[in-house]
Order: C-alpha cells, then structure tokens, then sequence
C-alpha cells in the first residue's frame, strides 16, 4: 500500500510542483496519471518512486516512510525498487 499524506515539493525551494497532496493506493490497484503539461504528474511518479523525497508531507510504502536516508540504504533500496516502478512516456 502506498499513502501520500499532505506531501508537498518545490524546485530550487520556490517553485510548487506538488502542493497537499493526499492519495492512497491500495496493493494490486493501478491509476492513471492524466493533466497537462507541468501540473506536477512526472515530479509525482518521480516521489512514488523515490527519486526525489518530499518537503513536507510522509510517504509511506507497505507501512515504512520512504526517505532518503531510507532509501541509501542498499538492502532497502533493491528490494523497494524490485516492487515498486513506472516507465515515463518520454525519456527526457
């Protein structure tokens, strides 16, 4: 199970991409990211997948809060990465 709680991310401090975000996924369940472009929705996958970590907020995995610390952890790391992925439309 993933839960976002009240996450938000800023580029260089300043720019908002992600503001209170509050989302639950259930194991097994897939969504659909739609919106335009810049509305936040790559910065998103790139959190779900623990490439950037949130200014504020928690995110959680299987009952464990994802951070960067967390995540330099090699054992923690493989084993998140092996079950959690997405593949980008563009590879920009």
């Amino acid at each position: 199970m993933i839960e976002i709680k009240d996450v938000s991310f800023f580029y260089n401090d300043k720019v908002e991409a992600l503001k209170h975000i509050n989302l639950v996924i259930d194991s097994g369940e897939s969504i659909a990211l739609i919106g335009p472009n810049g509305s936040g929705k790559s910065t998103f996958l790139k959190l779900i997948n623990g490439l950037i970590s949130p200014d504020k907020g928690t995110y959680v995995f299987d009952g464990v809060e994802i951070t960067s610390k967390k995540l330099q952890d090699n054992i923690f790391s493989k084993t998140f990465h092996k079950r959690i992925g997405f593949v980008f439309q563009n590879s920009e």
